[in-house]
C-alpha cells in the first residue's frame, strides 16, 4: 500500500504584470479554475468598484472589460465587506448596498439583475451557498457604521435564490441562535452551517 504525502511550501510569488487589485483589506475572493477573482475592497482609504482576475498560471492580473452596473443603469459604489459565491460558472457578489451583481466567467460579462434590495442592507457578513441559495448570515448595519449599536448588529438569514434569482423569506430556525456578529466566517459540513467567530464589540472564539 502507497502512502500519498502532501507537502506544504510557502512561495513569495513574483507577479508578471497585469493591472493590479488596488484593495485586498475587506475584499472578497473566488476561484473558477485557474482564475481568481477578486472584487471590492479598501487600502488607503480608497474602495474600488471593479473585477480583478488573477490568472494562477500565467501569474499576471487582468480586468475583465465592462463595468459593473445597478439595475438602473447607474455605476456600482465603492464596496467592501463583500462577500462572492461560485455556482457553476456564474460569480454572485453580494455588496452592501444592493442586491447580488453576477458575473458570468465564461463570457467573462456582468449581467444584469433586476431584484428588488434585501431588507437589511449590511456587510461584514458570511455567505455559504447551500443547494442553489446563498444564506447570508449576520454582518453590521452599512447606514449605521458610524454609530452601530448592539441592536445594528445582526444574527439573522438573508436568503437568496441563485436560480429564480430572487429573495426567498428566510427559514425559521428553531434553538438558541448565537450572538449578533459581524466579520465572521461560517462554513458547511454536511447538513450543518457552523458560524466561527465574528465580532459584536468583543472577540467571540466560539462556534
Amino acid at each position: 500500500m502507497l502512502e500519498a504525502r502532501i507537502q506544504l511550501k510557502w512561495e513569495q510569488l513574483s507577479i508578471r504584470g497585469g493591472p493590479m487589485h488596488a484593495g485586498s483589506f475587506r475584499a472578497s475572493a473566488c476561484s473558477y479554475g485557474d482564475q481568481v477573482y477578486l472584487f471590492g475592497g479598501v487600502v488607503d482609504g480608497r474602495t474600488p468598484s471593479y473585477l480583478s482576475v488573477f490568472d494562477c498560471r500565467t501569474l499576471k492580473w487582468r480586468r475583465p472589460s465592462g463595468e459593473a452596473k445597478l439595475t438602473d443603469n447607474t455605476p456600482l459604489p465603492p464596496s467592501f465587506g463583500n462577500t462572492c459565491c461560485m455556482v457553476k460558472n456564474k460569480l454572485f457578489i453580494c455588496n452592501n448596498l444592493a442586491s447580488p451583481m453576477l458575473f458570468d466567467v465564461t463570457t467573462d460579462r456582468w449581467v444584469p439583475l433586476s431584484v428588488k434590495s434585501p431588507t437589511r442592507q449590511r456587510i461584514s457578513f458570511s455567505c455559504t451557498l447551500i443547494e442553489n441559495k446563498l444564506y447570508l448570515f449576520g454582518g453590521r448595519s452599512f447606514v449605521q457604521l458610524a454609530s452601530a449599536s448592539n441592536n445594528e448588529i445582526y444574527n439573522d438569514f438573508e436568503v437568496f435564490h441563485t436560480k429564480h434569482l430572487r429573495w426567498e423569506t428566510p427559514p425559521v430556525c428553531s434553538g438558541t441562535p448565537p450572538p449578533a456578529r459581524h466579520s465572521h466566517t461560517a462554513s458547511l459540513c454536511g447538513h450543518k452551517l457552523y458560524i466561527i467567530g465574528g465580532n459584536s464589540f468583543k472577540i467571540f472564539s466560539s462556534i
